[in-house]
């Protein structure tokens, strides 16, 4: 008699096989679900780089963090998020830094299983400079990985945050949390590569980048793409795009656009930057769609995204990237923006897809202010980079490609 294969096993990826087949991803729009380290009024939701890095990030409707919450309180308010997005059936959740039992996360999942929505935990990070409560973070982060291994369709767990103790005993290093408690720049950028291929194994693959043969959108009345040119097509003074501009907020930044062609035809913008000291410049170009001045009452959200390569970037001098959508007195999502942070040293060499759709106007997670006013043709989509110098001094800072820069008005 013939051996009969399993029904089920684990795959290296760490997804399970069932029948010969892999599990469906994890397909749809998210939330974050948080305390302070998720609250969208701070720069350190480290599932901005973590997404950004899988290469297909998803969108991200809405931010739930709320500063100084237990994961009792925050498992709480689920059903109210399940109630309010019925559409949404993915959850990142980053809780217990404040407090948290077994039965508080137990609870959390047996509602998401019922609710029929997907949890990815993420690990609660080092905390404070003393070993008293540490074994606690560790232990937790164990049972929470055992309790997602046995069901990986719905639940999964990354551990984002061991490479960021100081010690064995699991306290804070603080180069990268400062205060003991909240990631830096640099802890983010760790927390997000760590997140990358834990996400990518969940997320659909295919791009949600905007592109046709030509890499060309036009901004026409039928068109759901608002800018105007993706970036990539030159024109315009000094190699620029047309209908894209650069602007620098530093003492004696150089930079050399152009544009540049890979061997398989990928077109992308090329800005070589040196002799920064402490500043930023930015990329940015304002929306004309012809529409926008009929679509602006009914926009919910806009769904920004930019593909970036940092070639050789020299962290100690900056090189840090947001993408944001702003207009003057008010903004979309430049609270949720987009970022890419960089190191404290080292140089860099990455690609990310950055991409931001926070719901507009969205100021936290408890905000209900309506959706404001904005007048026709007065956004902006920018793309940022921040400069630190080097003990005060400029110097060469690196490379950075840009393509595919779209911006999507939705109403959902």
């Amino acid at each position: 008699m013939p051996n009969l294969a399993a029904s089920s096993f684990a795959a290296s990826s760490g997804q399970r096989i069932t029948r010969g087949r892999a599990p469906a991803p994890w397909a749809g729009d998210w939330i974050t679900l948080g305390d302070s380290l998720t609250d969208i009024l701070y720069s350190i939701e480290s599932t901005r780089y973590g997404f950004a890095r899988s290469l297909v990030p998803p969108r991200v409707i809405w931010n739930a963090g709320i500063q100084s919450e237990g994961a009792g309180s925050i498992g709480a308010r689920l059903p109210a998020l399940v109630a309010a997005f019925p559409s949404v059936k993915n959850y990142a959740v980053r809780a217990g830094t404040n407090g948290g039992t077994e039965a508080d996360f137990t609870a959390m999942i047996d509602f998401s299983l019922s609710a029929g929505v997907r949890l990815m935990f993420l690990a609660l990070p080092p905390r404070g400079s003393g070993a008293t409560a540490v074994s606690t973070f560790v232990a937790r982060n164990a049972w929470l990985a055992a309790r997602c291994a046995a069901n990986p369709s719905t639940l999964r767990f990354i551990d984002d945050s061991a490479g960021l103790a100081a010690d064995a005993n699991y306290n804070a290093n603080v180069a990268f949390a400062p205060d003991y408690i909240h990631q830096n720049a640099f802890g983010v950028y760790l927390q997000g590569e760590a997140q990358r291929a834990g996400m990518a194994a969940v997320l659909p693959t295919t791009s949600p980048l905007i592109a046709d043969a030509n890499d060309v959108y036009p901004a026409n009345a039928g068109s759901n793409q608002w800018v105007q040119n993706p970036l990539m097509l030159g024109g315009g003074a000094g190699a620029f795009p047309d209908g894209w501009a650069w602007e620098g907020f530093g003492p004696n930044v150089v930079y050399t656009p152009s544009v540049l062609i890979d061997p398989d035809g990928t077109r992308w913008l090329r800005m070589h930057v040196t002799n920064a000291t402490a500043g930023y410049g930015v990329i940015k170009t304002q929306l004309l769609h012809p529409a926008i001045a009929a679509d602006m009452a009914t926009v919910k959200r806009f769904d920004c995204m930019v593909e970036m390569r940092r070639i050789g970037v020299d962290a100690a001098r900056g090189g840090s990237a947001v993408a944001r959508l702003w207009t003057s007195g008010n903004q979309f999502a430049s609270a949720g923006a987009a970022i890419a942070p960089v190191p404290a040293s080292g140089i860099i060499t990455d690609r990310a897809v950055l991409r931001t759709a926070s719901q507009r106007d969205q100021a936290n997670s408890a905000s209900t202010a309506a959706p404001a006013a904005v007048a026709a043709n007065s956004l902006k989509l920018t793309i940022s980079l921040s400069f630190t110098g080097a003990a005060g001094t400029g110097g060469e800072v690196g490379t950075f490609d840009f393509r595919c820069a779209s911006v999507r008005g939705s109403n959902t």
